[in-house]
């Protein structure tokens, strides 16, 4: 049985656009964003499987530049918003909320979204990071201080978001 997740669309500044498959795709634009020299954008996240993200890899093949990536032709622009108007699920938006919240525009998310986005994705970064708030910081583009800012007004407890406190070693 394939893999639930969501295929997601990024767009390099007015450039490229990647069509790919994650299960957590806010934790893969941010890794994305931060190995990238351009600004990118999310611009949406469709239900689907490794399958889906094939097929419509083969229904744009003309476009495709490599791999992932492929150029933003009309037909590509036309298949990610018709797709888009086609399944706008809750967790897509919530994603792009989460997205928002990274690039810093909070003005159009729902100040209950944003909380709960960003507290989940800050979580999701730091897990991912080993529990590494240094390195997490860095997988989301911010300074080591304003992670931990956030994590404070998010009630984010650090032993807890990501792994388990180190515990004391007893000597005997």
């Amino acid at each position: 049985m394939e893999e639930e997740g969501f295929v997601y669309f990024i767009q390099a500044a007015d450039g490229p656009i990647k069509i790919g498959f994650s299960v957590e795709p806010t934790i893969r634009f941010v890794a994305l964003q931060s190995s990238h020299a351009t600004k990118l954008t999310m611009l949406g996240a469709i239900h689907g499987t490794q399958v889906t993200e094939k097929t419509i890899h083969s229904e744009l093949n003309n476009a495709r530049i490599r791999g992932e990536w492929f150029r933003p032709t009309a037909e590509v622009l036309r298949y990610v918003a018709s797709t888009m108007s086609y399944e706008q699920t809750e967790e897509a938006l919530r994603q792009k909320a989460a997205v928002r919240l990274l690039d810093g525009d909070t003005d159009r998310v729902p100040r209950a979204v944003s909380d709960d986005s960003e507290r989940e994705t800050v979580i999701k970064v730091i897990a991912q990071a080993d529990g590494n708030i240094s390195v997490a910081a860095r997988m989301l583009g911010w300074a080591r201080r304003t992670l931990q800012n956030r994590m404070r007004k998010l009630q984010i407890e650090p032993g807890k978001a990501g792994r388990p406190p180190l515990k004391a070693k007893v000597r005997l």
